[in-house]
């Protein structure tokens, strides 16, 4: 004969569930002793343990239907994060190769102007030396002006002869 308490301490549970499944189920104590305790025999008991596998057993499988929808759920879940994190990456990869073909026509626009600059650099010291150049003769015919016009003749030939770039 056993207690409720040993019943639950055999079976691995409380005794409040003991006592809540003999209630709901309407399983009897085999005798109950003078103190007022319950007191059930090893049929019942196994009655007991059959009763609470059958609800263990429905429990569990339950809780494993509730655990394979909540997988699936949050599979589902993973998979529509996973598919928006790849249309952004997609995206953001339209972006970086718009980005680079940008960089690689200004790059183009910056190296073209920098031919231009050098050439234009050129230019002006070019036109630079033909400005010294021509202020000097300017300065040298001003000067030949002012001479008396007998005199003119002489500083003309005095001046060297221009060259072929400058005909």
């Amino acid at each position: 004969m056993r207690t409720q308490l040993q019943i639950a301490r055999l079976l691995g549970v409380d005794k409040s569930t003991i006592f809540r499944l003999c209630r709901a189920n309407g399983i009897e104590p085999s005798e109950i002793d003078r103190n007022g305790t319950q007191l059930y025999n090893d049929d019942t008991v196994d009655i007991i343990r059959n009763v609470l596998g059958d609800q263990t057993a429905k429990k569990a499988a339950i809780k494993k239907r509730n655990d394979a929808n909540a997988l699936q759920e949050y599979c589902a879940t993973l998979q529509k994060t996973i598919a928006e994190h790849e249309s952004n990456i997609a995206g953001l990869r339209k972006e970086l190769a718009e980005a680079k073909a940008d960089r690689d026509s200004w790059r183009k626009q910056a190296e073209e102007l920098q031919k231009s600059n050098s050439e234009l650099t050129r230019s002006n010291a070019d036109l630079t030396k033909n400005n010294s150049d021509l202020s000097e003769t300017v300065g040298t015919l001003q000067y030949i002006l002012r001479l008396p016009w007998w005199r003119r003749r002489k500083a003309l030939l005095a001046l060297p002869a221009p060259t072929k770039e400058e005909r």
